[in-house]
């Protein structure tokens, strides 16, 4: 397995709190000129929703991961609703730390402290799968994770709630005018 030492010692360091660089499709476009076509198509299956189709080992850890962390949740939110959450259990389901979080996100005051917990909890997991990779394969993979991590973590920002709240809000005040 080829390092790509030059490569990844250029990209920028990404952390929970850091402005984009780049947009994970630029992200895409640099590893174009820089990667295999053969690696570059496993990075591109790695998706941060764990919906990416690959056997790399690192993926499908994080695949497993995400759908662990959705029956998680899916099973608090039926028991919270008085519903027997045993018919939402999948076999692999135990993922460690994964039910004690969704606890506390369960638990949070508001959507937003949720959402926060949440993205703590699967960039704690990215974290945990480069660990001791520099230069390698694993190393730009999960780059690209925590990229489009950071991309949905800031698309969630006020203003973007302010411009879908009034898109919203003209759309029922459209529809009551047309009453």
């Amino acid at each position: 397995m080829p390092g790509y030492y030059y490569f990844a010692a250029s990209l920028p360091i990404l952390s929970k709190d850091t402005d984009l660089p780049f947009s994970s499709t630029e992200f895409i476009s640099l590893c174009s000129s820089q990667i295999s076509w053969k690696d570059l198509a496993i990075i591109k299956e790695a998706h941060f929703d764990g919906s990416g189709n690959s056997e790399h080992s690192v993926i499908e850890l994080w695949n497993k991961f995400i759908a662990a962390l959705h029956v998680d949740l899916a099973a608090a939110r039926a028991e919270k609703m008085g519903i027997d959450s045993d018919e939402y259990m999948v076999p692999f389901r135990q993922v460690p730390g994964t039910a004690e979080m969704v606890k506390r996100v369960m638990h949070s005051s508001n959507p937003l402290e949720a959402e926060n917990l949440l993205f703590s909890l699967k960039w704690d997991f990215i974290e945990e799968l480069c660990t001791n990779h520099f230069f390698d394969l694993v190393m730009i993979i999960t780059y690209y994770l925590k990229l489009q991590l950071l991309e949905r973590y800031y698309a969630q920002n006020k203003e973007h709630g302010q411009e879908v709240f009034k898109h919203i809000f003209l759309n029922i005040q459209a529809s009551d005018d047309s009453l």
